[in-house]
């Protein structure tokens, strides 16, 4: 029945339905709503990861490649300094 056609009072009962039928769609939208949250969460945690791991992989390769200039270098001026002050024959 609709409003307009029902005119008698509410009950106690009546209310008490009214009552745990609003708690139950405020409860399943609480939850609808969390684990739309929670997902949301997820995502946004993977794609920072990502990202992460990402920034992580090429800083280590930067600090590989600056590392193997200075090895590199080094080498270099160690056999230069060697030559220059005759070591390099000495130790042969």
């Amino acid at each position: 029945m609709t409003n307009a056609q029902n005119q008698d009072p509410a009950t106690k009962q009546d209310l008490a339905d009214l009552e745990e039928r609003l708690e139950k769609k405020i409860t399943t939208a609480i939850q609808k709503s969390k684990r739309q949250l929670k997902k949301e969460l997820v995502h946004e945690f993977k794609v920072i990861n990502e990202k992460l791991v990402h920034d992580f992989n090429g800083a280590h390769k930067d600090k590989i490649g600056v590392l193997e200039d200075n090895v590199e270098d080094h080498g270099q001026r160690i056999t230069h300094l060697e030559v220059v002050t005759g070591l390099a024959r000495a130790s042969r």
